[in-house]
C-alpha cells in the first residue's frame, strides 16, 4: 500500500505515518524486541526454540524486506515523521543477508539531509548499531560510512560559519552544530581549527541568538570531555596533547563566564534563553569537577 502508485484507497500522510510505525512494531514483535518500553529492567530469557524462530523471522523479514525497503526509503527520505521508523527496522534484519553498503548511504543523505533530533538520533543509532554489530569487510565499510557522515557535518559548519560571518542566514549553522552535537553523544570527533572559531562565534552572537549560542557551547563542552576522557584513559599524556586542551579548557571557562551575566531576566524568562541559562549553568560544576580528574591526572 505504501508503495503503491495508484491504490484501491488513498492513504493520507497520517495513514502513511501510522502504517510505518506499524510495521516497525511488528518487525520488532516478530524478532522478540519490545513494542513498548517496560518498567521490568530484567533481562528477558528465550528458549533456544524461541531463539531459533526469532532467527527465522529475522531471516524471512530480511528477504521480504530486499525489494521494498530501499523503496520506502527513498520515497520517505524527506519525511521526518516517517523516516525514524524505518531506519530503525535495519536493526532488525540480518545484515549478512541485506545489501548493506546501499542502505547506508541512504541513512547517510538522511542524516545529512534532515536536521530534527528523532531522525538525527534514529541515523545515528542504526550506524553504530551496523559498526558494533557485523564484522570484516562490512564493518569497515560502516566506519567508513562514519567517517564520511562526520567530515560532512565538519566541512558544512566551515562553510556555515564563513556564510554568518558574511551576514548571511544562520539556518545551516544551526542544524549543523545540532548534527555534531548529536555525534558527540556518541563519540569523539577531531575538531582541528574548528573549535577555536566556535569560540569566536560565540563571542559574535552573545547578544542575539540564543540558540547558535547555546549548540556552541554544547559542542565545545563535549570536545573538552571527550579530550579529557582520552587523557585519563590513556596510557601516556603528550604534553601538546595536554597543552591544547588546557588552552581549549580555559576558552570554554571564559565563554561561560561571560555570556550568563548577559542574559537579561527577561531573556531567560523564553523558552530557548531559559534553556540556555540552565545549560550554561549546569556546565560549571561539571566543569569543576572535570578539573579535578585533570588536576589528579
Amino acid at each position: 500500500m505504501l508503495l503503491d502508485e495508484n491504490p484501491s484507497v488513498e492513504l493520507t500522510e497520517d495513514d502513511a505515518t501510522n502504517l510505518i510505525r506499524l510495521l516497525s512494531a511488528y518487525v520488532k514483535k516478530a524478532v522478540g524486541e519490545k513494542i513498548l518500553p517496560s518498567t521490568d529492567n530484567r533481562k528477558l530469557y528465550c528458549t533456544k526454540a524461541q531463539k531459533d524462530a526469532f532467527e527465522n523471522s529475522r531471516c524471512d523479514i530480511t528477504v521480504a524486506m530486499m525489494k521494498n525497503y530501499p523503496q520506502l526509503l527513498r520515497k520517505y527520505i524527506a519525511d521526518k515523521a516517517k523516516v525514524p521508523a524505518l531506519v530503525e527496522i535495519m536493526m532488525h534484519m540480518d545484515l549478512d543477508l541485506y545489501f548493506l553498503k546501499r542502505q547506508e548511504q541512504l541513512m547517510k543523505e538522511a542524516f545529512l539531509k534532515l536536521g530534527d533530533k528523532d531522525t538525527l538520533r534514529s541515523c545515528l543509532k542504526a550506524l553504530n548499531f551496523c559498526c558494533t554489530e557485523i564484522k570484516g569487510e562490512a564493518q569497515d565499510f560502516c566506519l567508513n560510512k562514519f567517517k564520511e557522515i562526520e567530515d560532512g557535518v565538519i566541512s558544512k559548519l566551515k562553510n556555515a560559519l564563513k556564510e554568518v560571518a558574511e551576514g548571511e542566514d544562520e539556518y545551516s549553522l544551526v542544524v549543523n552544530l545540532k548534527r555534531l552535537y548529536e555525534i558527540q553523544l556518541l563519540k569523539f570527533v577531531p575538531m582541528d581549527s574548528l573549535y577555536e572559531e566556535f569560540a569566536a562565534t560565540t563571542e559574535g552572537f552573545q547578544n542575539s541568538n540564543h540558540e547558535v549560542v547555546s549548540f556552541l557551547l554544547l559542542n565545545m563542552y563535549l570536545h573538552v570531555a571527550w579530550s579529557l576522557h582520552a587523557i585519563v584513559g590513556g596510557e601516556s599524556v603528550h604534553e601538546a596533547s595536554l597543552s591544547s586542551l588546557l588552552l581549549r579548557r580555559t576558552m570554554l571557562f571564559n565563554q561561560l563566564g561571560h555570556f550568563l551575566p548577559h542574559l537579561s531576566q527577561g531573556e531567560r524568562s523564553t523558552k530557548v534563553g531559559n534553556q540556555l541559562a540552565s545549560r550554561v549553568s549546569l556546565f560549571q560544576p561539571v566543569l569543576i569537577l572535570l578539573q579535578s580528574k585533570w588536576d589528579d591526572k
